[in-house]
C-alpha cells in the first residue's frame, strides 16, 4: 500500500515521506510528477489514501507535545481536575485534527532587573507579562514572592497579543519598545517581554 494524497496545488497524486525536521506536525512529502519534495500539513490534504490516514494519525499521535512541554515541569504535581489538563487535552486534539502546532515551547524567563520603576516605563497600567507554552505568566514586583507568576485568571490572548490592547489593534508590538540588557525588551504600550534565548 502507498501513502498517496492529492491536495488542490497539485493534479496528481503525492506521497507523505515522513518527517522533514522544521515545525512540529509538518510532513515531508514527494511530488513525483515535478519530481521535487515539499513539507505539508494535515490541513492542506484534501483527499488520502487508507494507508496514509493510518500513517498520519500514528504521526502526529507520535509528534504531539507532552504536558510539560505546554505548561512546565509543575504539571505533573497537580491533579487531573486542574483546567490546565483539559487545556492540554484540547490542544492536542486540535493538533492532531489540524497538523499545525502554533506554540513555542516552555521556557525560563530572566527576571527582571531590581531596581526598575516599571510604572514609569509603562505607557498604560500594565504588568510586564510573557508567554510561557500555553500560558500568560506576569511579573510580581511587590512582596516575598518578587519574580514570574502564573496570571490568574489567564487573559485573553490574540495572535500574541492581549485581547483589547493598542498593539492588538495595530498588529504590532514596536511602537516604543525598553531595554533592560542586551537579551531583555519589553513593549512599553501593554508590557509584552521579549526575551532572546
Amino acid at each position: 500500500m502507498q501513502r498517496w494524497f492529492q491536495h488542490s496545488d497539485c493534479g496528481g497524486r503525492d506521497y507523505l515521506i515522513g518527517n522533514p525536521h522544521t515545525f512540529r506536525g509538518r510532513i515531508a512529502a514527494y511530488c513525483p510528477h515535478e519530481d521535487v519534495g515539499f513539507t505539508v500539513s494535515k490541513q492542506d490534504i484534501d483527499v488520502l489514501s487508507p494507508s496514509a490516514q493510518a500513517w498520519l494519525e500514528g504521526y502526529l499521535a507520535g509528534a504531539e507535545p507532552e504536558p510539560q512541554e505546554v505548561f512546565g515541569p509543575d504539571i505533573h504535581d497537580v491533579g487531573v481536575e486542574d483546567e490546565r489538563w483539559v487545556r492540554w487535552q484540547q490542544l492536542v486534539r486540535d493538533f492532531r485534527a489540524s497538523g499545525t502546532w502554533l506554540l513555542q515551547d516552555w521556557w525560563d524567563p530572566a527576571p527582571l532587573p531590581a531596581g526598575v520603576d516599571l510604572p514609569a516605563l509603562l505607557a498604560v497600567p500594565a504588568v510586564p507579562w510573557v508567554v510561557r507554552g500555553a500560558e500568560v505568566w506576569t511579573w510580581q514586583q511587590e512582596g516575598q514572592e518578587r519574580g514570574w507568576v502564573r496570571a490568574q485568571p489567564q487573559p485573553a490572548l490574540s495572535r500574541g497579543f492581549l485581547v483589547g490592547s493598542a498593539c492588538e489593534r495595530r498588529d504590532d508590538h514596536d511602537e516604543e519598545v525598553v531595554a533592560f540588557s542586551e537579551r531583555q525588551w519589553m513593549c512599553r504600550d501593554c508590557g509584552h517581554l521579549i526575551e532572546s534565548r
